[in-house]
């Protein structure tokens, strides 16, 4: 649940949350920065796209169940790219996105052969 009537001062906490203020209200809203992979379930060929994106910069990261790093790509300066997967192994990933100091996205992606 998301209350409206709670104003915040304290920009680098809300931030770090996920929140934001508009219009200079002081009211709080939600984030509404999106990551999206498509298709999910996948074959050879994933779209990965950042929705509501307004910075220039973002960092992502494929890793598998065990944390290890399959692909890293660093100030991505587009809202969405393509993916080969084709190499990757059937089963189950984690996609992170970094936006920023503050915003971290991530989404399961599941590769199908």
């Amino acid at each position: 649940m998301f209350n409206d009537s709670i104003t915040y001062d304290d920009n680098s906490v809300c931030l770090g949350q996920g929140i934001f203020k508009m219009n200079g209200q002081g009211n709080a809203k939600e984030n509404t920065l999106q990551l999206e992979i498509k298709p999910n379930p996948s074959k050879d060929l994933v779209e990965i796209k950042i929705v509501g994106i307004k910075s220039d910069d973002w960092d992502m990261q494929i890793i598998d169940l065990d944390g290890r790093a399959l692909l890293n790509y660093y100030k991505i300066n587009f809202t969405s790219f393509k993916v080969n997967t084709s190499t990757f192994s059937p089963g189950v990933y984690i996609v992170k996105v970094k936006v920023g100091e503050n915003i971290q996205l991530q989404e399961k992606l599941i590769i199908i052969h």
